[in-house]
C-alpha cells in the first residue's frame, strides 16, 4: 500500500490543477458569466453540470438548451437552408446554441431563458457570409491545403477537424472549434487558437 499512496495522491494532486487550470482559462473571458445575476455566481453551470444535465447526449455534460434552427451554410446553393444536423458538425452546433440567436444564453438547466446575443456575437442563421463549416466546409485534400497530419497537434487540443455524416457519409469538417477554443487556453481574443498576426491562424489550413 505504500507504494500506492503516492501515486494516488499525484493523481489527485493533477487532477485538481487540471480543474483549477481549465477555470483560470475561462475566468475573465468572455465565457465567464459567473458575475451575471442569471449565472448564479456559476462559471461552468451555463453550459456544463455534473449531473442531470439539461441536454443529454448534446455534449460534454451539456447544460445548456440546443439549437434547432435551420441555417444557410457558405456555398453555391444561398437560399436553401438546412436542418440543424444537416448544417453543422455537433460541436458547432453547441456554440451556435448561444450564437444563432435563437437560443437566450441564459438558457441552461432545463429553463427557456430570456437574453440573447446582441452584436457580432450574434451570428443568426444565415452563414453565407462566414468562413465555411460543417456541411460547407469540407475538409480539401489538395495541395492547396496543408495536411492534418502535420499539424503539430493531433490529439485534439488545438487546430483538429471535426465529423459530420453529408449525405450519409462520415465526412471530415472545418467546424467553430478548428479555429476557436471555447475556454480560451490561449487567452487570445476571439477564443482563436493561435495569435492571427502574420495570418498565422490562417495558414494552419492554407498552403499559400
Amino acid at each position: 500500500m505504500r507504494r500506492i499512496t503516492p501515486i494516488i495522491g499525484v493523481a489527485a494532486a493533477a487532477t485538481a490543477y487540471l480543474t483549477v487550470a481549465s477555470l483560470a482559462d475561462i475566468t475573465g473571458s468572455a465565457h465567464d458569466f459567473s458575475g451575471s445575476v442569471w449565472a448564479n455566481g456559476e462559471i461552468c453551470l451555463p453550459c456544463h453540470a455534473p449531473h442531470s444535465v439539461a441536454s443529454p447526449g448534446a455534449g460534454p455534460l451539456w447544460n445548456h438548451a440546443v439549437t434547432t434552427a435551420s441555417y444557410e451554410v457558405y456555398g453555391p446553393d444561398p437560399g436553401n437552408p438546412y436542418p440543424t444536423a444537416e448544417a453543422l458538425d455537433e460541436g458547432s452546433i453547441l456554440c451556435m446554441s448561444c450564437h444563432d440567436g435563437t437560443v437566450a444564453v441564459d438558457a441552461f438547466g432545463g429553463g427557456t431563458g430570456s437574453f440573447t446575443i446582441t452584436g457580432d456575437s450574434n451570428l443568426g442563421t444565415d452563414l453565407t457570409d462566414d468562413h465555411p463549416v460543417g456541411r460547407s466546409g469540407e475538409y480539401p485534400s489538395h495541395g492547396g491545403f496543408v495536411d492534418p497530419a502535420l499539424w503539430e497537434d493531433t490529439a485534439g487540443h488545438g487546430f483538429n477537424l471535426k465529423e459530420m455524416i453529408i449525405d450519409t457519409v462520415p465526412t471530415p469538417v472545418v467546424g467553430c472549434g478548428t479555429c476557436h477554443e471555447a475556454h480560451n487556453r490561449n487567452n487570445l481574443d476571439y477564443f482563436l487558437w493561435v495569435d492571427n498576426a502574420g495570418s498565422a491562424l490562417c495558414l494552419t489550413c492554407h498552403n499559400k
